[in-house]
């Protein structure tokens, strides 16, 4: 029989409840730690989306958008020029003054802009500030200015109208127009041997148009330089009677005659279409060219046309029959003053 060794001292003996236990609480701590970290995490995540990521790429936007419309800004600004209205300006300086409040727009270009917008303004600027001297002193000449100091400022705001826009001519001419007229007026210089202006326009139109029997133009007329002063208007036509009419123009204005109507010289004429048949269509033309273009038309639908227009103006007249839409006979007929032109046309 072998023989057992015993051991010079007993082993401990293991308490398998203390074990379970000390496991059990390891356990608890680790899961708290865990799901701390766990928490922790997710909390970091969180903040790092929010505070971090989203910010930085609302960033890129925004400086990307600032980007674009400062490139928007230099296009705009360099399409003003010396004659860009003042809207204009005032339109493009409140943009600048907007892309100022953007926070992310670099000083550089901020400056760039304003620079820029400086230089495409002060040839205007300098234009404004030439009216403003020239409207002061038109505003403060005086009513007690001589003849010669008249002309003088005459002759400066005609000249005016040349450097300065349309807006700023009105201001202009309505701060003189009153002035001038009470000098002219205080000084007696309405047919004084001075000179105004004449804008005259006629029915018919190409009439001759003449100055105490001299002849200064075609109507439709606009002169200037013309003497003041009480001048006989005369208006010469071939077709039409002449017109006489009494005028005054006055020193530095502008006397405007519109729709100044001729009495016509006038004929008739008489034309008979025989031959026709009965529901035939019949048209008579008559077109006078070049003078007037004048066209009648004539539509008949039985045989033994007749067609008598008593008034026309005198010229030739290219007479045309049509039947049922065609042409079968014209010809030419002169009408004269106070004369009765007939002609027949067989079918």
């Amino acid at each position: 029989m072998p023989s057992v060794t015993r051991p010079e001292k007993d082993p401990q003996p293991i308490d398998a409840r203390a074990r379970i236990r000390k496991s059990e609480k390891s356990s608890r701590w680790f899961a708290v730690l865990f799901w701390v970290a766990g928490l922790g995490g997710v909390a970091f995540c969180y903040w790092y989306y929010a505070q971090v990521y989203v910010p930085g790429e609302r960033a890129k936007l925004q400086l990307a958008e600032t980007q674009a419309y400062a490139r928007e800004l230099r296009g705009v600004v360099a399409s003003l020029g010396e004659w860009s209205t003042q809207e204009s300006f005032d339109r493009v300086r409140e943009q600048l003054v907007a892309f100022d409040a953007r926070e992310d727009a670099s000083l550089a270009v901020r400056s760039q802009l304003w620079d820029r917008f400086s230089e495409a303004y002060e040839p205007r600027a300098q234009r404004m500030r030439e009216f403003d001297r020239m409207l002061a002193e038109v505003r403060a000449f005086s009513l007690e200015a001589d003849e010669e100091s008249l002309l003088v400022m005459q002759e400066r705001v005609r000249q005016a109208s040349g450097r300065f826009e349309q807006p700023l001519m009105q201001q202009l001419k309505e701060a003189w127009a009153p002035k001038r007229e009470a000098i002219a007026q205080r000084l007696d210089l309405y047919g004084s041997g001075g000179t105004g202006a004449l804008e005259v326009r006629s029915i018919p139109t190409g009439a001759r148009l003449f100055l105490n029997d001299r002849e200064v133009g075609v109507t439709p007329l606009q002169a200037s330089g013309m003497r003041a002063g009480k001048l006989k208007l005369s208006l010469k036509h071939p077709k039409y009677y002449d017109y006489d009419y009494p005028i005054r123009i006055k020193e530095y204005g502008v006397l405007s005659l519109t729709d100044l109507e001729m009495k016509p010289r006038q004929g008739g004429v008489e034309i008979t279409v025989v031959g026709g048949s009965t529901g035939d269509r019949v048209e008579v033309e008559l077109v006078c060219t070049p003078d007037n273009g004048e066209t009648f038309d004539y539509v008949k639908s039985f045989e033994g046309v007749y067609v008598s227009v008593p008034q026309l103006i005198i010229g030739a007249y290219d007479i045309s029959v049509y039947v049922n839409g065609r042409l079968r006979q014209s010809t030419k007929l002169e009408v004269l003053e106070g004369s009765v032109s007939r002609w027949t046309a067989r079918l």
